[in-house]
């Protein structure tokens, strides 16, 4: 299925210290997006798709509420549009917005970093965000499935476990996704403390398994899913959608090979104003040896080469004709799977542990 990702805003209520967005008060129009989900039969038939997913994105695409509300209807009668959901940090929310969304059943990814909100998560006059998501956290809770992404960064280390337990028992989290900032910002000391952490994460994990708890942190269950479907199947062809199943629509109306290419304004693939076709930059994207990292002459001679998908294209990307994973990348990945290794050893008969996994 093709994958949308439209940046119905760049403006944020936070500012996150990883954020790649702009953060600029540039919003899309109903007229815009009106007019490019009536031709999106030209990018589908452009990579061969017949349906499509989309989610709301930002900046905060809650600040848009407006846009939400009068395109929701025009996605809802589109029968190509699959799946419809909002990738937001919910600090807009309040209970007209939850009765939409539950009476729509619009997917919500939760974008919270639980007690690091202190100092990677700010809000605008600099001061932390956690005050404002524990006011919120009877909102929050009222939407399912329940479920946060949350970013784990050099300045998140030292407190990976705390965080954990707050997510999961403070806030009642089944699966926190832990995912790693994927730019080149880890130094080697950076690495070797994450190793260690994560061990005692995976520790955690474990505990929780043999107690009952119905817990599966992010971090292994895609890396658990590679190894085994990845073995079974051979690897997935490329790490994300970027560029090859799916596009970034940014507020004036061009697609991107995803959002972090558009806030660059790097590589634009199709401008549904003018309707010109970035011919050249499609065929960067669409190369064999450039979506898929079998191809990667680095990933040729690594360990992990039937299970890892390398990562964030936009990282790796060092120009038109050579993609690349980072070396610090490389390292954490290798960290995390050999975690992954680990822990199947200690609990992969346990059936609380696959029914987590697999559903």
């Amino acid at each position: 299925m093709f994958n949308i990702e439209a940046v119905i805003t760049e403006q944020c209520n936070l500012d996150c210290t990883y954020c790649y967005m702009n953060n600029i008060n540039k919003t899309m129009t109903l007229e815009t997006f009106t007019k490019t989900i009536s031709n999106i039969d030209t990018l589908l038939k452009l990579y061969n798709q017949e349906n499509y997913s989309i989610d709301y994105f930002g900046g905060e695409p809650l600040l848009n509420w407006d846009l939400i509300v009068n395109s929701f209807e025009t996605l809802r009668k589109d029968s190509k549009c699959k799946r419809i959901g909002i990738i937001s940090n919910l600090l807009e929310i309040d209970q007209e917005k939850i009765n939409f969304i539950k009476k729509n059943n619009i997917n919500i990814s939760f974008s919270f970093d639980g007690l690091w909100n202190e100092f990677n998560r700010l809000l605008k006059d600099g001061s932390s965000s956690l005050k404002k998501y524990e006011s919120k956290k009877y909102l929050i809770k009222q939407i399912s499935p329940f479920y946060c992404k949350t970013m784990v960064s050099p300045s998140s280390l030292g407190t990976l476990v705390k965080n954990a337990k707050y997510l999961v028992e403070e806030w009642g989290f089944e699966r926190p996704d832990f995912s790693l900032v994927r730019d080149d910002i880890w130094s080697k000391e950076n690495i070797q403390d994450f190793k260690k952490e994560i061990r005692e994460l995976t520790e955690l994990q474990i505990e929780y398994i043999n107690k009952g708890k119905h817990v599966l942190f992010g971090f292994y269950r895609l890396y658990l899913l590679d190894m085994i479907y990845g073995k079974k199947y051979g690897k997935r062809k490329f790490g994300c959608f970027s560029g090859n199943s799916g596009i970034g629509l940014m507020p004036e109306g061009i697609a991107y090979p995803c959002a972090r290419f558009g806030s660059s304004k790097k590589y634009p693939i199709y401008d549904f104003n003018t309707k010109h076709f970035y011919k050249e930059n499609y065929v960067i994207f669409m190369k064999e040896k450039n979506k898929d990292p079998s191809f990667y002459d680095k990933c040729k001679k690594c360990s992990l080469y039937n299970y890892c998908n390398a990562g964030c294209t936009f990282s790796q990307m060092k120009n038109e004709n050579t993609f690349e994973p980072l070396d610090s990348i490389c390292e954490l990945y290798k960290i995390l799977y050999n975690e992954c290794f680990y822990l199947f050893d200690k609990i992969g008969e346990n059936k609380l542990f696959l029914e987590l996994l697999f559903n």
